[in-house]
């Protein structure tokens, strides 16, 4: 939606083949590339994005967004963006939990397993779902659960052990 800042700032930097590593958990939310099997994967590539610009990639691949020094965002260095994930016909829901649980706040009761649908995982090709959008246009969905917004908080608080990783990232330069 905007450019990214000065210097790149903003703009998402790959590590290239990263998405075949066997080291990093799938529960893994932080890695340091010092680990495993990561410094066998050197190659970094860097975009820029321009707004409009489409970007597709793995999400097993290990990206990070490049941060201004002391990851201070001042005025002129944010972006916004809009992200989104696309699932192939036939895909199931799964519930990784932990960190992913963050952008599983909506109010659907989709169980693990199930076949993606309805109007929270809506079908948009090769064409829409009638009762799909007719149910969104009324304002059908939840947007946030307040429950799953506070089951959220209590399994994060109770898990803290396991973000530990973040405070080995904060603040580096790569």
């Amino acid at each position: 939606m905007d450019a990214c800042g000065q210097d790149g700032f903003g703009a998402p930097e790959y590590l290239l083949g990263s998405h075949r590593n066997g080291s990093v958990s799938k529960d893994a939310v932080f890695v340091d590339l010092k680990d495993g099997d990561l410094p066998t994967f050197e190659r970094k590539t860097l975009y820029t994005p321009e707004p409009g610009d489409l970007i597709i990639w793995d999400s097993r691949t290990i990206h990070r967004i490049v941060a201004p020094p002391g990851q201070t965002w001042v005025e002129g260095t944010q972006r916004r963006a809009f992200g989104g994930t696309l699932a192939k016909s036939g895909a199931t829901y799964l519930n990784k939990g932990g960190a992913s649980a963050i952008s599983d706040l909506s109010g659907h009761d989709q169980k693990g397993g199930e076949p993606l649908g309805g109007p929270y995982f809506p079908r948009i090709y090769p064409s829409t779902v009638e009762d799909e959008r007719n149910l969104r246009a009324e304002g059908g969905i939840v947007g946030r659960s307040p429950k799953k917004i506070v089951d959220l908080g209590v399994k994060l608080a109770s898990n803290a052990g396991k973000y530990v990783s973040f405070t080995k990232v904060v603040g580096k330069k790569n």
